[in-house]
């Protein structure tokens, strides 16, 4: 990919280690020494390691790997008028720490506080207006008071008010999209229902039940020794063993919407809502991306700021398309390339459909598109009118065989009328031309040029998706777990229509602000009069200091 494409690249947790923050990590232990001298050396392999545009402080070359000051990789990469892609730092600068919340393991602290009671008093049936039940609202409680701290914070006030000022320097540009980029999921995500689900999917009945079960229900109801039988082997996925203990935990955080996860903005809900008003209210159109999770994600947010609280717009009675009201931005996630997600890890018995479809239920008129159980990427194009992007799934590691397919398509538009938001559709697959995933003529790979295999269709010189000099076209690939962004710009990228300042107009006015903005801090594209040539342009965020010097 970096052979073929420009990268934009950021950081998450894994090439530092897991679920890191500003002062250690759950991964990080005493023994292994200093955090910030690991944090460091990882921060530098990441830029010697990758073609990285070095953030490099005005004439300022010191600094050492066993600071921290060079953690500060936020910056903003403009194509033209068409998009502006600002890019977070989430895990070194600010963050506070993700892994102190009350009930550590949310779903193992569950499947504890459960295994407490009687067993007539574990069983589901007999949880409505138990002591049980009791005690998991109680829980909830706690969890929701705890994640809406006002002091926890991703990515700090200072990295908010620069993205602030530059969401809104960009549109007042007149750039079609502003476009956040960082690491993790925004939009409402709680916990998935899958005894909503399981009904469902029964009422609805294309997906067919689990081998052994009449019903989905039925399944649900053995998984979970529903009325207490005491029947403890049961097999789910794969014929694979299911402990009551843990189905009943995953039943009830979405039963009673507890939330589960702690690392992302969801666990930092304060911030969320900052994260928000710094994009959609400065935003011409707002689109978030992300990933971290491992599973494909799409959907929307809000306009209305009542939508953005502890339990989104559920509570704020958002539960679908009419009573969400005005749209304030799009969202799409990425899947990982091979890892698999939390869910594939944590119940690898319960199978994705349920999953997925309990995703949806829980988050009504927000999550539209939700894949748990498959590997993939995400390709995106933009034009002034559309943000387009398409979830492209390929075959588990354990397959010889590389035979994509597509998962889901979107595409954004704005809705008509003035200050109307965001419309969000999604669409039928569209053909891909075969040399984006295969390259030319490698026999290694499936030849999709003889015929519409697994969906993508065939290429041909006339695919009016491959888009000619005098269309302006952005691609990105997002890859998995750490948040890789590439942007390809075919021809247009060679006749400069892609990125130049001037082709926003006003460029003098705006290289001035920003020049202000940026005073005492990062040097940029901009600051370099020789490079007056350029095909994009990319401005270094303005906080922290300098990277660990080589």
């Amino acid at each position: 990919m970096h052979a073929s494409a420009p990268v934009i690249a950021i950081w998450d947790d894994h090439e530092i280690a897991n679920n890191p923050w500003m002062n250690g990590a759950e991964d990080h232990q005493a023994w292994e020494g200093d955090f910030h001298v690991r944090a460091g050396a990882a921060v530098r392999a990441f830029h010697e390691w990758l073609p990285t545009r070095e953030p490099k402080p005005n004439g300022d070359s010191s600094g050492d790997a066993s600071g921290d000051s060079g953690f500060a990789y936020n910056r903003s990469v403009h194509f033209g008028d068409v998009a502006s892609f600002h890019v977070l730092e989430t895990r070194l600068t600010a963050r506070t720490n993700p892994n102190a919340n009350p009930s550590g393991n949310v779903w193992a602290n569950l499947t504890a506080e459960i295994g407490k009671f009687a067993e007539s008093s574990r069983a589901p049936a007999a949880w409505p207006g138990s002591p049980l039940e009791t005690r998991i609202q109680a829980i909830k409680a706690n969890l929701d008071e705890y994640r809406d701290d006002e002091g926890e914070t991703m990515a700090g006030p200072a990295q908010l008010s620069w993205l602030a000022d530059e969401v809104s320097a960009s549109a007042d540009d007149g750039v079609a999209w502003q476009v956040v980029a960082q690491a993790s999921p925004v939009m409402d995500m709680m916990s998935p229902d899958v005894d909503a689900a399981a009904k469902s999917l029964d009422a609805e009945g294309v997906v067919k039940p689990p081998v052994g079960h009449e019903t989905w229900r039925e399944a649900l109801e053995a998984w979970t020794d529903w009325h207490g039988t005491g029947k403890t082997e049961t097999f789910g996925e794969g014929g694979r063993s299911v402990p009551a203990g843990s189905a009943r935990a995953l039943l009830a955080t979405g039963k009673y919407r507890v939330n589960w996860n702690f690392d992302d903005w969801h666990g930092y809900a304060a911030e969320r809502r900052r994260l928000l008003k710094a994009t959609v209210r400065n935003a011409n159109r707002a689109v978030i991306i992300g990933g971290d999770s491992h599973d494909s994600w799409a959907g929307v947010i809000a306009a209305d700021e009542a939508h953005w609280g502890v339990e989104g717009s559920y509570a704020a009675g958002g539960l679908d398309d009419k009573s969400l009201g005005k749209i304030g931005a799009v969202e799409f996630d990425t899947p990982s390339v091979s890892p698999p997600g939390a869910f594939e890890q944590s119940f690898a018995w319960c199978p994705s459909e349920l999953i997925d479809r309990g995703h949806v239920l829980a988050n009504p008129g927000t999550l539209r598109h939700a894949r748990t159980g498959r590997r993939g990427f995400l390709m995106i194009s933009v034009d002034k009118d559309e943000f387009t992007a398409d979830f492209i799934v390929t075959p588990t590691v354990r397959s010889r065989g590389y035979t994509p397919t597509c998962d889901g398509s979107f595409v954004v538009t704005e809705s008509p009328g003035i200050d109307a938001g965001l419309v969000f559709t999604e669409r039928r697959c569209p053909n891909f031309p075969s040399r984006l995933f295969t390259g030319p003529a490698d026999p290694r790979f499936v030849d999709w040029s003889s015929g519409a295999a697994a969906g993508l269709g065939a290429a041909s010189s006339a695919d009016d998706r491959i888009k000619q000099m005098d269309e302006t076209w952005i691609f990105g690939v997002f890859l998995g777990a750490f948040f890789v962004v590439g942007f390809a710009a075919g021809l247009t990228w060679q006749q400069g229509a892609c990125g130049d300042i001037n082709a926003r107009g006003r460029g003098d006015e705006r290289r001035r602000r920003l020049r202000g903005r940026r005073a005492n801090n990062y040097q940029s594209l901009e600051d370099d009069e020789s490079r007056d040539e350029r095909q994009s342009e990319i401005e270094m965020g303005s906080v922290g200091g300098t990277r660990p010097s080589r």
